[in-house]
């Protein structure tokens, strides 16, 4: 039997190290991938997230703790917090047809494109977050270090693109073993079509000449955008809906259930949410009281999705939770 091979071995040959033996030493690509922390090697390698419920105009807005972590996990926990946070369905009756169409203020697959984009096409030497601003009417995903300049605006605009060349290929190279990017300059068109076919707005992408950025906003559906002044009966039914849907939710809280979403307007983990929120041991009988049926209503969410148990769990209130507070509120 031949020797088995070390890890440094592997490493080598999936070329994530490099240097002579005595002194071996990650690459880039394997800091990005696989390191926990990899802002400590390229600073301000996270992304922000910032919720304007009213328009960007007005000074009121959420914001949500940075996402950091591996580049896949970045771009898994920002795609999970605007599954949780934001996207919605809503089935619409075609008049004259049996069938009903169901669309989607945002479909997934979008943004599940412009979030892994985002951070594969990014300039890892630039000082600069990638940041997404939400208000009711789109998502803006911006970042730093534009496309190349061999690619032209109009190109943008039309999405037929032909790139000289790729930035971050290596990284690009992983990213596409995952499933999450094609790595064929295949994103713009995709987000056009998928937009499409949900019947939402075209997307509008925006650059400078020095490509000192790259920013994508995608519109929500018109569907789901309730003019103020709409006086109409659908809206009444929404609104009436929604009310019914908050009100059902209050019935099956308890007091604690409130007292617990109250406290996590901000990350806690559940020893904190249960000693010092409702003032009980963090026993487990607790646990499921307090914090399960949060969870299963979607009105609270656990910051790290892909492993429930890990001894940094925290949790955190949903948009969905901040509703149903803030139609309390008004009751």
């Amino acid at each position: 039997m031949g020797r088995k091979k070390d890890k440094t071995d592997v490493l080598g040959q999936m070329l994530l190290v490099e240097g002579p033996v005595e002194h071996r030493f990650p690459r880039n690509v394997a800091l990005m991938m696989f390191n926990e922390r990899p802002d400590k090697f390229f600073p301000a390698t996270w992304v922000d997230v910032v919720y304007f419920p009213k328009g960007e105009g007005n000074p009121e807005f959420t914001e949500f703790p940075k996402i950091t972590g591996p580049v896949p996990a970045m771009i898994r926990k920002t795609l999970d917090l605007l599954q949780t946070n934001f996207l919605k369905e809503k089935v619409i009756k075609q008049e004259g047809k049996a069938e009903a169409v169901r669309v989607w203020n945002y479909p997934y697959a979008a943004l599940e494109e412009v979030v892994a984009n985002a951070l594969y096409h990014r300039d890892y030497l630039v000082r600069e977050q990638v940041e997404l601003r939400i208000t009711p009417e789109s998502i803006v995903i911006l970042n730093y270090g534009g496309p190349d300049r061999s690619i032209r605006q109009e190109d943008v605009d039309s999405g037929r693109i032909r790139p000289r060349r790729y930035r971050n290929r290596r990284l690009g190279d992983f990213l596409k073993e995952l499933d999450l990017t094609e790595g064929r300059a295949t994103g713009i068109p995709t987000i056009k079509r998928v937009l499409e076919i949900n019947g939402s707005p075209p997307p509008v992408f925006r650059t400078d000449d020095e490509r000192t950025f790259f920013e994508v906003e995608i519109f929500c559906h018109p569907a789901f955008v309730v003019s103020g002044l709409d006086t109409s009966d659908q809206a009444g039914d929404q609104a009436g809906d929604q009310a019914d849907q908050m009100m059902g939710l209050a019935d099956r809280l308890l007091d604690g259930h409130l007292k617990v979403l109250m406290y996590v307007s901000k990350p806690a983990g559940r020893k904190e949410i249960l000693e010092e929120g409702l003032g009980f041991s963090s026993h487990t009988k607790n646990v499921k009281r307090y914090i399960d049926p949060l969870l299963e209503m979607g009105l609270m969410d656990r910051t790290i999705k892909d492993r429930p148990r890990s001894p940094l769990q925290q949790y955190v209130i949903t948009q969905k939770g901040r509703d149903l507070l803030g139609y309390l509120k008004k009751k």
